[in-house]
């Protein structure tokens, strides 16, 4: 677990590296599309982004109105696969798990 936790500190350095920030707010415009566009639905409220690595979409997501955003990754400490995720039940409106399939 130690060497994941290492290599999650490390990517999340590279958070503010060129491109990194705007290919997230492309992200943050389909999902504001996807929300609005075909669900009918505002994009808003408490969101968690399971699975966050470098953070960079919290980020993204946190500079928009209307919506506060957490992030939870490895280096919280937390076992995606046996763990239970330390938040309430109904504390998110939302759930996203952006940067998760290509680690499946």
């Amino acid at each position: 677990m130690n060497t994941l936790v290492n290599y999650h500190s490390d990517w999340q350095k590279k958070i503010h590296e060129a491109g990194r920030l705007d290919a997230q707010r492309r992200a943050c415009i389909t999902f504001k599309r996807l929300f609005e566009q075909i669900l009918h639905r505002k994009f808003q409220g408490n969101i968690i982004d399971v699975g966050s690595g470098d953070g960079s979409l919290v980020t993204v997501l946190n500079q928009q109105p209307k919506i506060k955003t957490v992030g939870i990754d490895i280096d919280k400490g937390v076992n995606f696969e046996t763990d239970r995720l330390p938040f309430k039940t109904g504390q998110f409106d939302i759930a996203i798990m952006n940067s998760v399939i290509e680690h499946l």
